[in-house]
């Protein structure tokens, strides 16, 4: 009799994320869900919101089995997304219906929360203040995101080593 063998545990950089989904999936809107994949042979699923679709996130899961790692997906009836590797990690943001989802439309929502915390745009914003901004991203888990430092710069009006510098000096104790 062969034995059972648990399946594999996920990376820390995957549990991250699948709890950043889950605690971003408010923010999405409607019609709008956030999927997160550990990869490995084959990729396992560990996050999916609540509007996420099979069919999507089984094509979705075909592909990071077959080497994909930035693509874009169509489904029936309007669905469409956009997933990214992470590291050993997938994520995923889906779209059912009207409008274009996209992983910079989380970043800029984040960015206006930090904006309204702080009291005033970014434009208006001392070093000091974009150093918060770049705290408070960097405690939701957003430069997890692959190509979210280089956004979050140009948003901030700062070049991606300054966001580094900010990063290095803000390191989480």
């Amino acid at each position: 009799m062969a034995e059972a063998t648990a399946p594999p545990k996920a990376s820390p950089l995957a549990e991250q994320l699948a709890q950043l989904a889950e605690q971003l999936e408010p923010l999405n809107g409607e019609g709008r869900s956030a999927a997160v994949w550990l990869l490995g042979d084959p990729p396992r699923l560990l996050y999916a919101g609540p509007h996420a679709r099979g069919e999507v996130l089984e094509d979705a899961t075909a592909r990071l089995a077959a080497g994909e790692y930035t693509f874009e997906v169509h489904g029936e009836m309007g669905v469409r997304g956009k997933v990214v590797v992470c590291g050993e990690a997938a994520y995923g943001l889906f779209l059912h219906g009207a409008g274009q989802p996209h992983l910079e439309d989380t970043v800029r929502q984040l960015i206006a929360a930090a904006e309204r915390s702080i009291g005033r745009p970014v434009p208006h914003m001392t070093r000091s203040e974009k150093q918060q901004v770049v705290r408070f991203l960097d405690e939701r888990g957003v430069f997890l995101i692959r190509k979210a430092v280089e956004d979050v710069a140009e948003r901030l009006g700062v070049t991606r080593f300054t966001i580094y510098n900010y990063l290095d000096r803000h390191e989480p104790s």
